[in-house]
């Protein structure tokens, strides 16, 4: 006959997910903003009203922002 197993007993088991490294993490979160701030740049050159160059600007701002508490790209 199976043994029973309970759901505590299970879940002991079978334990969270390994973390990912801090360093890999950053690296690819620094890499996530580089993107965005690409992405935003590109749409700043299109012609738009004033008031969206303003939230792309904040937007902008934000992501550089991030990077730099980051420290992205040492």
């Amino acid at each position: 006959s199976r043994p029973a197993f309970t759901a505590a007993a299970r879940a002991v088991e079978v334990g969270p997910p390994a973390p990912l490294n801090a360093a890999s993490n950053k690296a690819r979160h620094c890499k996530d903003l580089d993107e965005r701030i690409a992405a935003l740049d590109d749409y700043a050159r299109q012609p738009l009203q004033a008031y969206e160059q303003d939230a792309i600007r904040r937007d902008r701002k934000k992501a550089r922002d991030e990077q730099f508490g980051l420290r992205c790209g040492r």
